[in-house]
């Protein structure tokens, strides 16, 4: 059973009037920005993900596709890994067997640390893989959620708990939702919703404030009241929310 909590709303549209030839040359390269206080005071940019190089090997989940002949090909998902700050690459490690879980695509990643990962493999729904020896090798754990509730995202909440929220495409109950576990991924809480959409929608992305609320934006066909495609923002409390 889902359960529904109270939150706050907000869409961010944004409108692409134009793109001239000076802008695409000058947007050209990626820029990452940085709000070191938790808040929305953005401090500028950053030359890369890893300026300093005190933050470990950047690790980038991708996912392939082999064309079979069939209705549907086959896709796996895999792992690479920069040590220069995505001047060079390391061979791409594969996690999912194709002959437990064909048409893997879109993945995420989490890391506990010392050398154990966690991956959210999409096929249909979200499967679990696991690694304790930093993300050379792979095991299958098998599904977190159902048939079309995908497109996920992590976050390690302060006080230790991980979030696990994802898009619920399930019939004409759809929306963004979240599930937590307080054992490391070993077990997850039934889901809350954060809020309806409709047509399709997820996709979400969270982060935490530094008075412990939880910002996460999403992405969304149509919602109550605001019938386009849009981006949005829900602004939430997971001590209250949370089970």
């Amino acid at each position: 059973m889902t359960q529904k909590i109270t939150i706050t709303v907000g869409i961010l549209c944004i409108i692409l009037l134009s793109q001239t030839a000076a802008f695409a040359k000058s947007s050209s390269l990626p820029k990452f920005y940085v709000a070191p206080n938790g808040n929305d005071n953005w401090s500028g940019t950053l030359p890369a993900p890893n300026a300093k190089g005190n933050d470990g090997p950047l690790r980038v989940p991708i996912h392939s596709y082999k064309p079979t002949g069939g209705p549907r090909g086959l896709c796996r998902a895999y792992v690479y890994r920069s040590r220069d700050d995505e001047k060079t690459w390391d061979e791409p490690i594969a996690i999912n067997d194709p002959a437990k879980l064909n048409f893997a695509n879109e993945t995420i990643l989490f890391d506990f640390g010392e050398g154990k990962w966690l991956a959210a493999v999409r096929m249909g729904k979200l499967h679990f893989h696991v690694s304790t020896d930093d993300a050379k090798t792979w095991q299958y754990r098998g599904p977190v959620t159902k048939d079309y509730q995908v497109g996920g995202h992590f976050l390690r909440l302060r006080d230790g708990r991980l979030l696990l929220a994802y898009g619920n495409r399930i019939g004409e109950d759809k929306g963004v939702e979240v599930i937590k576990s307080d054992d490391e991924g070993e077990t997850w809480s039934e889901p809350i919703r954060l809020l309806d959409f409709q047509d399709d929608g997820g996709y979400p992305g969270s982060v935490q404030l530094l008075d412990g609320q939880v910002v996460t934006v999403y992405y969304a066909r149509k919602i109550e009241g605001h019938d386009r495609h849009h981006m949005g923002v829900v602004i939430w409390n997971p001590d209250k929310s949370l089970p």
